[in-house]
């Protein structure tokens, strides 16, 4: 409380004359994190450009968000505190990885129609596209810290990620990256 206070510039009794305990404290300002926090797609998911240009530029922003000092605090926050603060624990879900993962349907679906991609199961694929973003990275930047993951295991992973989506998803005789 004292540090939250000098970082804010008020008293203690200010504080608590806001919030009458530290887990109402605590429930708003992780709830303005995520706020701060969502990561949006939206601009890369709009252009008009084939999609093995759009999935580099994806997978690097989903990436880069996990091992950012932000990312890795919110993500360490929620794992931690999911257990005693479950509706905080949905709210983190809901606004982070729920929401990239509609953005990533509603963007495969328009893919599909254009002929870019054979999906199906359009959940199935945004979830695998987010975890392929995130393999190897995430567990070593939020237990190790962001320094862990230098740019070259960033580019593999990034560049591995978008080669295996597009050799499961990409129409027969098209599963070369552009």
């Amino acid at each position: 409380m004292d540090e939250i206070a000098r970082e804010a510039g008020v008293s203690k009794a200010t504080l608590y004359s806001y919030f009458p305990d530290k887990r109402l404290m605590f429930i708003e300002v992780f709830r303005a994190e995520l706020v701060h926090d969502a990561t949006d797609t939206s601009a890369f998911l709009e252009v008009d450009l084939p999609v093995g240009q759009v999935l580099p530029f994806i997978v690097q922003k989903i990436s880069a968000y996990v091992v950012s000092e932000l990312g890795i605090r919110v993500y360490r926050v929620s794992i931690g505190e999911a257990e005693r603060f479950p509706a905080l624990a949905q709210e983190y879900y809901e606004a982070g990885p729920g929401q990239l993962r509609a953005q990533l349907s509603s963007y495969f679906r328009r893919c599909v129609a254009r002929g870019e991609l054979d999906i199906t199961d359009f959940e199935l694929a945004a979830d695998q596209l987010i975890e392929l973003s995130c393999a190897s990275i995430q567990d070593r930047a939020a237990l190790l810290g962001p320094e862990a993951v230098d740019k070259e295991h960033l580019r593999r992973v990034n560049q591995g990620a978008v080669q295996m989506f597009l050799s499961r998803y990409a129409p027969q005789g098209t599963r070369e990256i552009a």
